[in-house]
Protein backbone atom coordinates (compact mmCIF):
# COMPACT_ATOMS: atom_id res chain seq x y z
CA UNK A 1 0.00 0.00 0.00
CA UNK A 2 2.87 2.42 0.78
CA UNK A 3 4.42 3.74 -2.42
CA UNK A 4 8.19 3.73 -2.06
CA UNK A 5 10.62 5.87 -4.03
CA UNK A 6 14.40 5.66 -3.99
CA UNK A 7 15.78 9.04 -4.94
CA UNK A 8 19.34 10.24 -5.48
CA UNK A 9 20.70 12.83 -3.06
CA UNK A 10 24.37 13.57 -3.78
CA UNK A 11 24.50 16.47 -1.31
CA UNK A 12 23.53 15.02 2.08
CA UNK A 13 24.95 11.84 3.59
CA UNK A 14 22.47 9.79 5.56
CA UNK A 15 19.35 11.83 4.85
CA UNK A 16 16.59 10.01 6.77
CA UNK A 17 13.62 8.53 4.95
CA UNK A 18 10.51 10.68 4.77
CA UNK A 19 6.90 9.56 5.15
CA UNK A 20 3.83 11.47 4.04
CA UNK A 21 0.54 11.53 2.14
CA UNK A 22 0.45 12.62 -1.49
CA UNK A 23 -2.51 12.94 -3.91
CA UNK A 24 -2.66 9.58 -5.67
CA UNK A 25 -3.01 11.03 -9.16
CA UNK A 26 0.24 13.03 -8.87
CA UNK A 27 2.69 10.38 -7.63
CA UNK A 28 4.92 10.38 -10.70
CA UNK A 29 5.08 14.17 -10.82
CA UNK A 30 5.75 14.25 -7.09
CA UNK A 31 8.76 11.97 -7.42
CA UNK A 32 10.01 13.80 -10.50
CA UNK A 33 9.83 17.21 -8.81
CA UNK A 34 11.55 16.01 -5.64
CA UNK A 35 14.28 14.23 -7.61
CA UNK A 36 15.15 17.27 -9.67
CA UNK A 37 15.09 19.46 -6.56
CA UNK A 38 17.57 17.09 -4.92
CA UNK A 39 19.90 17.05 -7.92
CA UNK A 40 19.90 20.83 -8.30
CA UNK A 41 22.54 22.93 -6.53
CA UNK A 42 19.81 24.32 -4.29
CA UNK A 43 19.15 20.81 -2.98
CA UNK A 44 22.32 20.96 -0.89
CA UNK A 45 21.56 21.04 2.80
CA UNK A 46 17.79 21.05 2.47
CA UNK A 47 15.87 19.61 5.37
CA UNK A 48 12.59 17.70 5.22
CA UNK A 49 10.78 19.08 2.18
CA UNK A 50 9.22 16.19 0.26
CA UNK A 51 5.81 16.84 1.83
CA UNK A 52 6.25 20.50 2.75
CA UNK A 53 3.33 21.59 0.56
CA UNK A 54 0.77 19.78 2.73
CA UNK A 55 -0.33 20.44 6.27
CA UNK A 56 1.07 17.79 8.59
CA UNK A 57 -0.58 16.60 11.80
CA UNK A 58 1.06 14.48 14.48
CA UNK A 59 -1.82 11.99 14.33
CA UNK A 60 -1.26 11.49 10.59
CA UNK A 61 2.48 11.03 11.19
CA UNK A 62 1.74 8.39 13.85
CA UNK A 63 -0.46 6.54 11.34
CA UNK A 64 2.29 6.63 8.71
CA UNK A 65 4.90 5.31 11.17
CA UNK A 66 2.70 2.29 11.89
CA UNK A 67 1.91 1.75 8.19
CA UNK A 68 5.62 1.73 7.40
CA UNK A 69 6.18 -1.12 9.88
CA UNK A 70 3.36 -3.24 8.45
CA UNK A 71 4.27 -6.19 6.25
CA UNK A 72 1.03 -6.94 4.41
CA UNK A 73 -1.69 -4.82 2.88
CA UNK A 74 -4.23 -6.44 5.23
CA UNK A 75 -2.23 -5.14 8.20
CA UNK A 76 -2.14 -1.65 6.70
CA UNK A 77 -5.90 -1.61 6.09
CA UNK A 78 -6.43 -2.74 9.69
CA UNK A 79 -4.34 0.26 10.82
CA UNK A 80 -6.51 2.67 8.82
CA UNK A 81 -9.73 1.11 10.14
CA UNK A 82 -8.38 1.29 13.68
CA UNK A 83 -7.58 4.97 13.11
CA UNK A 84 -11.15 5.68 12.02
CA UNK A 85 -12.49 3.83 15.06
CA UNK A 86 -10.10 5.81 17.28
CA UNK A 87 -11.58 9.05 15.85
CA UNK A 88 -15.05 7.78 16.80
CA UNK A 89 -14.22 6.53 20.30
CA UNK A 90 -11.11 8.11 21.78
CA UNK A 91 -10.12 11.34 20.05
CA UNK A 92 -10.65 14.63 21.85
CA UNK A 93 -12.78 15.71 18.88
CA UNK A 94 -14.80 12.47 18.77
CA UNK A 95 -18.38 13.26 17.68
CA UNK A 96 -21.45 12.64 19.80
CA UNK A 97 -23.35 9.54 18.70
CA UNK A 98 -26.56 7.83 19.69
CA UNK A 99 -25.87 4.44 21.28
CA UNK A 100 -29.05 3.11 19.64
CA UNK A 101 -27.44 3.52 16.20
CA UNK A 102 -24.24 1.64 17.07
CA UNK A 103 -23.22 -1.67 18.59
CA UNK A 104 -22.53 -1.66 22.32
CA UNK A 105 -19.37 0.14 23.41
CA UNK A 106 -17.88 -3.16 24.54
CA UNK A 107 -18.50 -4.70 21.11
CA UNK A 108 -16.82 -1.68 19.51
CA UNK A 109 -13.84 -2.07 21.86
CA UNK A 110 -13.62 -5.74 20.89
CA UNK A 111 -13.55 -4.71 17.21
CA UNK A 112 -10.83 -2.19 18.03
CA UNK A 113 -8.77 -4.90 19.74
CA UNK A 114 -9.20 -7.21 16.75
CA UNK A 115 -7.95 -4.46 14.41
CA UNK A 116 -4.92 -3.84 16.62
CA UNK A 117 -4.15 -7.55 16.60
CA UNK A 118 -4.47 -7.72 12.80
CA UNK A 119 -2.07 -4.78 12.52
CA UNK A 120 0.39 -6.35 14.96
CA UNK A 121 -0.19 -3.66 17.61
CA UNK A 122 -0.36 -4.13 21.37
CA UNK A 123 -2.04 -0.78 21.95
CA UNK A 124 -3.23 2.31 20.14
CA UNK A 125 -0.47 4.37 18.48
CA UNK A 126 -2.60 7.52 18.91
CA UNK A 127 -3.27 9.65 21.97
CA UNK A 128 -6.52 11.43 22.75
CA UNK A 129 -4.85 14.71 21.68
CA UNK A 130 -4.57 13.42 18.12
CA UNK A 131 -7.53 14.99 16.32
CA UNK A 132 -6.64 14.00 12.73
CA UNK A 133 -5.13 10.60 12.00
CA UNK A 134 -5.94 10.39 8.25
CA UNK A 135 -5.81 12.99 5.45
CA UNK A 136 -9.05 14.79 4.54
CA UNK A 137 -11.27 13.58 1.70
CA UNK A 138 -13.87 15.33 -0.41
CA UNK A 139 -17.27 15.29 1.25
CA UNK A 140 -19.80 13.39 -0.88
CA UNK A 141 -22.05 15.81 -2.75
CA UNK A 142 -19.82 18.82 -1.95
CA UNK A 143 -16.61 20.43 -3.19
CA UNK A 144 -14.85 20.88 0.16
CA UNK A 145 -12.73 18.39 2.09
CA UNK A 146 -13.12 17.13 5.65
CA UNK A 147 -11.54 14.45 7.85
CA UNK A 148 -12.94 11.00 7.04
CA UNK A 149 -15.20 9.85 9.85
CA UNK A 150 -18.18 7.62 10.46
CA UNK A 151 -21.46 9.47 9.83
CA UNK A 152 -23.10 9.34 13.26
CA UNK A 153 -26.46 10.34 11.76
CA UNK A 154 -26.70 6.92 10.14
CA UNK A 155 -27.32 3.63 11.92
CA UNK A 156 -24.75 0.82 12.11
CA UNK A 157 -26.38 -1.40 14.73
CA UNK A 158 -24.09 -4.41 14.23
CA UNK A 159 -20.33 -4.80 14.31
CA UNK A 160 -20.42 -6.15 10.76
CA UNK A 161 -22.21 -3.04 9.44
CA UNK A 162 -19.83 -0.73 11.29
CA UNK A 163 -16.83 -2.67 9.94
CA UNK A 164 -18.23 -2.39 6.40
CA UNK A 165 -18.58 1.40 6.83
CA UNK A 166 -14.95 1.57 8.00
CA UNK A 167 -13.91 -0.39 4.88
CA UNK A 168 -15.85 2.11 2.73
CA UNK A 169 -14.10 5.09 4.35
CA UNK A 170 -10.67 3.45 3.99
CA UNK A 171 -11.36 2.91 0.29
CA UNK A 172 -12.26 6.60 -0.11
CA UNK A 173 -9.05 7.69 1.60
CA UNK A 174 -6.89 5.39 -0.53
CA UNK A 175 -8.63 6.52 -3.72
CA UNK A 176 -7.65 10.13 -3.03
CA UNK A 177 -4.34 9.70 -1.21
CA UNK A 178 -1.30 7.45 -1.28
CA UNK A 179 0.96 6.92 1.72
CA UNK A 180 4.48 7.54 0.41
CA UNK A 181 7.92 6.66 1.75
CA UNK A 182 10.91 8.40 0.18
CA UNK A 183 14.35 6.90 0.77
CA UNK A 184 17.62 8.43 -0.38
CA UNK A 185 20.98 7.23 -1.70
CA UNK A 186 23.98 9.60 -1.44
CA UNK A 187 26.48 7.66 -3.59
CA UNK A 188 27.37 9.63 -6.73
CA UNK A 189 27.36 6.57 -8.99
CA UNK A 190 24.10 5.34 -7.50
CA UNK A 191 22.67 8.82 -7.91
CA UNK A 192 23.36 8.79 -11.63
CA UNK A 193 21.99 5.27 -11.95
CA UNK A 194 18.84 6.16 -10.02
CA UNK A 195 18.36 9.26 -12.16
CA UNK A 196 18.78 7.32 -15.41
CA UNK A 197 16.37 4.63 -14.21
CA UNK A 198 13.95 7.27 -13.07
CA UNK A 199 14.05 8.97 -16.47
CA UNK A 200 12.92 5.74 -18.15
CA UNK A 201 10.06 5.00 -15.76
CA UNK A 202 6.82 4.75 -17.80
CA UNK A 203 4.97 6.86 -15.24
CA UNK A 204 7.55 9.63 -15.48
CA UNK A 205 7.58 9.53 -19.29
CA UNK A 206 3.77 9.61 -19.33
CA UNK A 207 3.68 12.41 -16.76
CA UNK A 208 6.10 14.49 -18.81
CA UNK A 209 4.12 13.90 -21.97
CA UNK A 210 0.90 14.82 -20.16
CA UNK A 211 2.54 17.93 -18.74
CA UNK A 212 3.79 18.96 -22.20
CA UNK A 213 0.33 18.32 -23.67
CA UNK A 214 -1.28 20.40 -20.91
CA UNK A 215 1.19 23.23 -21.51
CA UNK A 216 0.52 23.15 -25.26
CA UNK A 217 -3.24 23.10 -24.68
CA UNK A 218 -2.95 26.01 -22.25
CA UNK A 219 -0.88 28.01 -24.75
CA UNK A 220 -3.37 27.30 -27.52
CA UNK A 221 -6.28 28.29 -25.29
CA UNK A 222 -4.45 31.47 -24.25
CA UNK A 223 -3.87 32.35 -27.91
CA UNK A 224 -7.56 31.82 -28.67
CA UNK A 225 -8.57 34.01 -25.72
CA UNK A 226 -6.17 36.75 -26.84
CA UNK A 227 -7.55 36.64 -30.38
CA UNK A 228 -11.14 36.73 -29.06
CA UNK A 229 -10.37 39.73 -26.84
CA UNK A 230 -8.69 41.53 -29.76
CA UNK A 231 -11.67 40.82 -32.04
CA UNK A 232 -14.11 41.99 -29.37
CA UNK A 233 -12.10 45.18 -28.81
CA UNK A 234 -12.02 45.85 -32.54
CA UNK A 235 -15.77 45.27 -32.80
CA UNK A 236 -16.45 47.61 -29.88
CA UNK A 237 -14.16 50.27 -31.36
CA UNK A 238 -15.88 50.04 -34.77
CA UNK A 239 -19.29 50.29 -33.11
CA UNK A 240 -18.18 53.33 -31.13
CA UNK A 241 -16.80 55.07 -34.21
CA UNK A 242 -19.99 54.34 -36.18
CA UNK A 243 -22.11 55.79 -33.40
CA UNK A 244 -19.87 58.84 -33.15
CA UNK A 245 -20.33 59.44 -36.88
CA UNK A 246 -24.11 59.57 -36.34
CA UNK A 247 -24.11 61.24 -32.93
CA UNK A 248 -21.30 63.84 -32.48
CA UNK A 249 -21.26 63.56 -28.66
CA UNK A 250 -21.81 59.81 -28.37
CA UNK A 251 -20.37 58.39 -25.17
CA UNK A 252 -20.55 61.71 -23.26
CA UNK A 253 -23.96 61.09 -21.71
CA UNK A 254 -24.93 61.92 -18.98
CA UNK A 255 -23.58 65.44 -18.63
CA UNK A 256 -23.82 68.21 -16.08
CA UNK A 257 -27.18 69.75 -15.23
CA UNK A 258 -25.98 73.25 -16.17
CA UNK A 259 -24.89 72.19 -19.65
CA UNK A 260 -28.08 70.21 -20.26
CA UNK A 261 -30.20 73.20 -19.25
CA UNK A 262 -28.47 75.28 -21.91
CA UNK A 263 -28.96 72.57 -24.55
CA UNK A 264 -32.69 71.90 -23.92
CA UNK A 265 -33.42 75.63 -24.32
CA UNK A 266 -31.21 75.89 -27.41
CA UNK A 267 -32.77 73.08 -29.49
CA UNK A 268 -35.60 70.52 -29.39
CA UNK A 269 -35.27 67.45 -27.18
CA UNK A 270 -35.08 65.16 -30.22
CA UNK A 271 -32.07 67.11 -31.48
CA UNK A 272 -30.41 66.95 -28.06
CA UNK A 273 -31.11 63.22 -27.87
CA UNK A 274 -29.62 62.65 -31.34
CA UNK A 275 -26.53 64.57 -30.29
CA UNK A 276 -25.74 62.00 -27.60
CA UNK A 277 -27.30 58.90 -29.19
CA UNK A 278 -30.01 58.48 -26.52
CA UNK A 279 -33.79 58.75 -26.59
CA UNK A 280 -35.70 61.96 -25.93
CA UNK A 281 -37.45 60.09 -23.10
CA UNK A 282 -34.08 59.67 -21.39
CA UNK A 283 -33.52 63.42 -21.73
CA UNK A 284 -36.93 64.17 -20.17
CA UNK A 285 -36.38 61.78 -17.25
CA UNK A 286 -32.93 63.21 -16.57
CA UNK A 287 -34.32 66.76 -16.56
CA UNK A 288 -37.14 65.79 -14.19
CA UNK A 289 -34.71 63.99 -11.88
CA UNK A 290 -32.35 66.98 -11.71
CA UNK A 291 -35.14 69.56 -11.57
CA UNK A 292 -34.19 71.14 -14.89
CA UNK A 293 -36.99 73.24 -16.39
CA UNK A 294 -37.81 72.27 -19.98
CA UNK A 295 -39.50 74.32 -22.67
CA UNK A 296 -43.28 73.87 -22.52
CA UNK A 297 -45.11 71.81 -25.10
CA UNK A 298 -45.38 73.62 -28.45
CA UNK A 299 -42.49 75.95 -27.62
CA UNK A 300 -40.37 75.00 -30.63
CA UNK A 301 -43.39 75.03 -32.95
CA UNK A 302 -44.20 78.59 -31.92
CA UNK A 303 -40.53 79.52 -32.20
CA UNK A 304 -40.44 78.15 -35.75
CA UNK A 305 -43.61 80.00 -36.73
CA UNK A 306 -42.21 83.23 -35.30
CA UNK A 307 -39.04 82.81 -37.32
CA UNK A 308 -40.94 82.08 -40.52
CA UNK A 309 -43.28 85.02 -39.90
Amino acid sequence: MISEFLLADPHVLGRPAELGWWPRGDLALFAMNVQYALLSPRGRGWGSFCFAGFERRSGQDATLQVLDRCVTEAEQRAVLKAGLLFSLLDSSRAPQWDSKNFPGRRAMRDLQGELWAQAGLDQSPWSHLHTLVLPPVQVEGHTYQAPPEVDTRQAFPTVQELSAELDHLVARVLTAWAPVCVRFTPDAESSERVRDTFEREPEVVAARAAHAADAAAWSAAAAVRTAERAAQAAEERAHFEAQQAKHPRYGQWPLSAAELKVLVWAQPLTAVANLFGVSDTAIRKFCDKRGIERPPQGYWLRAGNAQSG
